[in-house]
């Protein structure tokens, strides 16, 4: 009789198990959640009850605990949930096993606490059901959470040994695994003096039970996967195959490195002589372009006069540029300018501040609205490259300098007797605004007066210290060779500014002219 009550039992629960877990695949999941946590209430009920089944065989008697299959039955559970709905379900279901567990040993203290107040019946069956232990309630509680754990690894291991055949054999050897180990656990931590006798028979029956259930669990498994409800390429009983179909992708993916490393060589070679080709295009056109910005500047000639003139781009191109002429026998101008920046961009900018210039009456205008003129014509077009200039008219029958700077470096005036003027600047940057004002000074000199006219890189070039070259060194060497040759002074500061240091950051122009 007690063998069919057992066995009476264990179908009801396993038939309310997968009727439960086809509802959920319904997505009526309420009712399989409810039914897995009183799993646990009937497990530990059934283990303070001391329900037991003696069977006589021929090995001797055996015992069966109906808390033994009842718990067994919560593994298989946790095992299809994981099968069916993957890691996450899993995680999910085993934290409310621990709830369950925690909450049950929590209400079998209160009970136990609280039975004086209850009529004398239930205490009594208080003080035989609910006499707690805590450190078998905690062993339980601990080794229940491990062994649940281990058996989704478990059946991952042994499945995918198996390459996703004999589902049968995953489920049997990772129920029967964790169950013996849960076994071993709990007899090894509540009852270490009787390990020996007590194991055997306790992971025996388990495994027993084990197998029992494995055959409607693996039957179950089959059926619903043919019912459409487990997606193999989805779920954890294809791992193995996208196990497969990642190493199939990371093989395509070296071979096709291996094609592209083959083949690297020969593409940096083409590259490289694509790459040279397009460098000797742009130099040729760079050496044209300098070609016509150096054919644009004026011969160092002028009647009457001494001139000497040095242009240095510190690149193919500059963003200098001067220019100067004689209006008429006794009457010239001068005009020099230095763009922001250098290379291309500011010789494109020199390039329309010389048109813009052509385009001005240089004979009718003052300085001063020279380089209003030039300012206005440039800002609109000038995009940010800025330009410091200095434009001066010379009358040589009246030695008059009438002339107008804007944020240039001074020009310098040296007299036969070694004394100098720095010209300022009378304005700010060119370029900026279209508005802008220059005005404009006048200077009278003496016959023999030495004018240099030159860039910022002459007073702003810096050795390996970073020292500059300086007004002071400037002005000595320009006064230790008055007396010379405009051309043999300008030889003169370019050998000391290149034993200074030999390689200009900048763009440098030069103009040395000597007033009669």
């Amino acid at each position: 009789m007690q063998i069919g009550n057992l066995i009476t039992l264990a179908i009801g629960l396993t038939v309310g198990l997968f009727l439960l877990h086809t509802l959920r695949t319904r997505s009526i999941r309420g009712p399989f959640v409810a039914y897995f946590s009183l799993l646990w209430v009937f497990s530990s009920l059934f283990s303070s009850m001391h329900f037991v089944l003696k069977l006589e065989t021929l090995f001797g008697v055996i015992q069966i605990r109906y808390s033994t299959v009842v718990y067994t039955i919560v593994f298989c559970a946790l095992l299809l949930i994981y099968v069916c709905e993957g890691i996450e379900a899993a995680r999910n279901f085993i934290l409310i096993s621990l709830l369950c567990q925690l909450l049950f040993a929590g209400a079998q203290f209160f009970i136990f606490e609280f039975r004086s107040s209850l009529p004398q019946q239930f205490a009594d069956a208080a003080q035989l059901l609910f006499a707690p232990s805590a450190w078998r309630l905690f062993v339980s509680v601990v080794a229940a959470t491990v062994c649940l754990v281990l058996e989704v690894m478990l059946f991952q291991f042994v499945h995918n040994r198996l390459r996703g055949r004999f589902v049968f054999v995953a489920l049997f050897l990772s129920l029967a695994g964790s169950m013996a180990i849960d076994s071993l656990i709990y007899t090894a931590a509540t009852r270490p003096d009787t390990l020996l006798q007590d194991f055997g028979p306790s992971a025996s029956v388990k495994i027993l039970v084990t197998t029992l259930l494995s055959i409607p669990l693996a039957l179950y498994i089959k059926w619903y996967q043919k019912q459409g409800g487990l997606d193999l390429k989805r779920g954890t009983l294809d791992i193995f195959r996208k196990i497969q179909a990642l190493e199939s992708n990371l093989a395509l993916a070296n071979e096709e490195l291996r094609k592209y490393a083959q083949n690297l060589e020969q593409m940096v070679v083409d590259r490289t002589k694509v790459i040279e080709e397009k460098q000797k295009q742009l130099d040729k056109e760079l050496k044209i372009a300098a070609d016509v910005q150096a054919g644009t500047l004026p011969e160092a000639t002028l009647p009457n006069i001494g001139c000497a003139a040095r242009f240095f781009p510190c690149s193919t191109v500059s963003g200098d540029l001067y220019d100067f002429a004689e209006y008429t026998t006794s009457r010239y101008y001068f005009f020099i300018a230095d763009i922001q920046g250098h290379g291309v961009p500011a010789a494109l900018v020199g390039s329309m501040c010389r048109m813009s210039l052509g385009r001005i009456n240089l004979r009718e205008s003052t300085p001063g609205n020279v380089l209003s003129e030039l300012s206005g014509s440039l800002a609109p077009v000038a995009a940010g490259h800025y330009l410091t200039a200095a434009f001066l008219t010379i009358a040589t029958d009246d030695r008059e300098i009438i002339y107008a700077s804007g944020g240039h470096v001074p020009p310098l005036l040296l007299s036969k007797g070694g004394n100098f003027v720095w010209m300022e600047p009378t304005g700010s940057l060119l370029g900026m605004d279209t508005t802008s004002a220059f005005g404009q000074k006048r200077i009278r000199y003496s016959a023999g007066t030495r004018l240099v006219l030159y860039t910022d890189c002459v007073t702003e070039h810096k050795n390996s210290n970073r020292d500059q070259f300086g007004n002071e060194r400037f002005l000595e060497i320009m006064q230790s060779m008055l007396g010379q040759t405009p051309e043999a002074t300008a030889e003169k500061l370019v050998s000391e500014l290149k034993s200074f240091h030999g390689t200009f950051e900048d763009d440098l122009t030069l103009l040395i002219i000597d007033l009669p």
